[in-house]
């Protein structure tokens, strides 16, 4: 799904086009400043997620936290519980039981960094979008146009187009 929107964004952006229609619309000023806010604040949001991004590739590099030093912890934790008779006639399974402990949290530990990398860059693919958006077609500042329309045919031959469903939203 991410992969889908930057390619969507980037061939958007390619082929950017400008459609404000400023004879055809409408400003109401309340509801331009409240859709106003609510573009400024979705910028926060993806500056934070960026922020978060460098941060866990930051952490990555400096390993914090060893996960073999926790699955040492955990193996002895197992020791002293009831598995102690198991791991003392058998020391190489413990060995192995904890090198298996320290690669599955490392597998974790990348997956979950993975995860939350993907998250925080859909949200900056998803502001950049509503930014787009605005940009061309000034929806923020301008009532909306996306009431359906129909042509009707008037008695005197000619044509009109009006509006249907809810007209005063």
């Amino acid at each position: 799904m991410l992969t889908q929107s930057v390619i969507d964004e980037v061939n958007a952006f390619r082929n950017f086009k400008e459609d404000v229609r400023f004879k055809q619309r409408v400003v109401n000023l309340e509801t331009a400043i409240q859709k106003t806010r609510d573009l400024i604040e979705g910028i926060p949001a993806a500056w934070k997620a960026i922020i978060d991004i460098v941060q866990q590739f930051k952490k990555q590099i400096t390993a914090e936290g060893n996960p073999l030093e926790e699955a040492e912890a955990v193996t002895e934790d197992l020791e002293s519980g009831g598995i102690t008779t198991l791991i003392k006639r058998f020391p190489a399974l413990g060995r192995a039981l904890e090198r298996l402990l320290g690669v599955l949290a490392l597998i974790v530990q990348a997956l979950e960094g993975i995860v939350n990398t993907i998250d925080d860059l859909q949200t900056v693919v998803d502001e950049v979008r509503r930014l787009r958006l605005e940009i061309e077609k000034a929806d923020t500042i301008f009532l909306s146009q996306s009431n359906p329309r129909r042509t009707v045919r008037l008695e005197n031959g000619t044509t009109m187009r009006i509006r249907v469903g809810k007209l005063h939203s």
